[in-house]
């Protein structure tokens, strides 16, 4: 049996830890530049604010009904995962993390009796540890566990977990669920099904396989699989490497000049780079872009594609590519809304071949770049920096509603009494 533990409104529920005044109050966190809701509380949902709505078309919402919006804090939020995640590893036999607020965890070989007060200890343990609320669904397949979780979530009587374990208990909520909610069922595919007849999940659960793949893909049919009860995903503790990194911003001030523009590259540049090495994963291309405001004058918007002679995971070597991109797509006079820039071609360290035309000595480089993760790793992002990248230039997304770095900063602790 697969669980799949879901953090509740997790955005809002880690502001909520640090600020209990917000508790039972309509809250919304906000994106990049303070510019859409990407997270709702409970309350929030019920007066009609929608996902990724933005601020400006809900002013009267959020005057009328005194509605709380924050500006999105990822660092903080990231911590407060770290922290859920391990949790979940002392606790479950092996975890997988989805994302930033989901796991599936394994639990084969665990007596089906035992399966939910487990489930109900773990998130027991979660919410006195962390202070997050978390909902979970058990089902025999990953499929089917994210629709339970679902059913956790939304109804009061399940007490946050859903054991799906027979056929009548799948019945009734793959015929209650939207096809369109069906994990791996996109849009477009959505709308394809609805004018099918397959309106529902029970629908397409009822469907041949087979005659779904020749429909659609292989895919598709595993996801039609998977609702009949067969799994066809496996699971992974360790994730595979990431296929692309990106790293970009919607400025907060529009930038004109180049050397703004370099600053804000560089700084992304290093962000990436920072991934790159705690994966243990090197590229070989960064593709750099930067666009004016579609909606304000004459746009123009570029990107320029570097490829690298030896895959590298370096921040000097990645940023010196990247301004010479950037030099390339630049244009005196266009005022810059966004810029970022892309790693591909992504590969582990470990399997890197040394090219004998063009491989350099990079054991300097690679102390450096050791010395510069562990100090920013101690005392905080861009402590240790290259000259050219400046995280606090013109250019800072805004985020005037942000709350304090409650776990990552020293200066921003929360302060009692």
């Amino acid at each position: 049996m697969y669980a799949l533990v879901d953090c509740n409104n997790f955005f809002v529920s880690c502001e909520r830890v640090f600020r209990p005044s917000l508790n039972n109050r309509p809250v919304i966190v906000l994106s990049s530049n303070d510019g859409c809701a990407v997270a709702r509380s409970n309350e929030a949902k019920a007066l009609g604010i929608k996902m990724g709505v933005p601020l400006f078309k809900i002013t009267d919402i959020v005057k009328k009904h005194n509605v709380e919006c924050i500006s999105g804090n990822l660092s903080f939020y990231g911590e407060m995962s770290r922290r859920v995640m391990s949790i979940l590893r002392d606790m479950a036999p092996a975890i997988e993390v989805y994302s930033v607020d989901e796991a599936f965890l394994d639990l084969s070989g665990i007596p089906e009796h035992e399966l939910k007060p487990l489930c109900q200890e773990i998130r027991k343990r979660v919410l006195k540890w962390t202070g997050i609320p978390v909902s979970i669904g058990i089902a025999p397949t990953k499929t089917l566990a994210k629709a339970s979780a679902t059913v956790a979530k939304k109804y009061e009587q399940a007490k946050g977990v859903y054991l799906m374990n027979s056929l009548q208990a799948r019945r009734s909520v793959l015929q209650r669920m939207a096809v369109g909610d069906v994990w791996g069922v996109g849009r477009k595919l959505s709308e394809r099904f609805t004018s099918m007849g397959l309106n529902t999940a029970w629908k397409l659960a009822e469907c041949d396989p087979t005659y779904i793949r020749e429909l659609t893909s292989v895919v598709t049919q595993k996801t039609v699989l998977e609702l009949q009860g067969t799994p066809c995903y496996g699971f992974s503790e360790e994730p595979e490497h990431r296929k692309q990194i990106i790293s970009s911003r919607s400025f907060g001030k529009p930038v004109t000049d180049l050397k703004g523009l370099r600053e804000a590259v560089s700084t992304f540049v290093a962000i990436a780079t920072t991934k790159l090495r705690e994966e243990n994963t090197v590229c070989q291309q960064i593709t750099v872009y930067a666009r004016t405001n579609r909606f304000k004058g004459e746009f123009y918007g570029n990107s320029t594609c570097i490829v690298l002679d030896n895959p590298t995971n370096l921040t000097g070597t990645l940023t010196k590519a990247a301004m010479q991109g950037l030099k390339d797509i630049y244009r005196t006079g266009k005022e810059f809304k966004k810029a970022g820039i892309c790693l591909s071609d992504i590969t582990p360290q470990s399997q890197v071949q040394p090219n004998l035309f063009t491989q350099v000595d990079e054991s300097k480089q690679n102390n450096l770049m050791k010395a510069l993760d562990t100090l920013n790793g101690k005392w905080g992002k861009h402590t240790l920096r290259y000259a050219t990248s400046n995280p606090n230039g013109l250019w800072k997304t805004l985020s005037e509603k942000r709350t304090q770095a409650y776990t990552s900063s020293w200066d921003e602790l929360l302060v009692v009494g």
